[in-house]
């Protein structure tokens, strides 16, 4: 199944994301195996890792995000990721 690199660009707004992070980390984690990775980069964003169908999947995944949703999410990209070298390959 393909992996999917997302990366988050946020808003300014800070403090009401904080608000709602809660149920953004609920969400991930209720994603199960399809969430590989995520975390919070250093410029005011994120990055993601998911394992899906299809790219379409990906999009309904961000969608649904409580982040996407309370408007916290400026802007998002995503493409197809074949991991070669390291310890994801070495299990994948």
């Amino acid at each position: 199944m393909p992996l999917f690199l997302v990366r988050y660009q946020y808003t300014d707004d800070t403090e009401a994301r904080a608000q709602v992070r809660p149920a953004h980390l609920e969400y991930l984690r209720g994603l199960g195996g399809t969430l590989v990775g995520s975390g919070p980069t250093a410029d005011n964003g994120a990055a993601l890792v998911f394992q899906t169908d299809t790219p379409d999947q990906v999009g309904t995944l961000v969608n649904d995000d409580p982040f996407h949703a309370g408007g916290f999410i400026a802007g998002w990209t995503s493409v197809e990721w074949t991991v070669v070298l390291g310890r994801w390959a070495e299990t994948s």
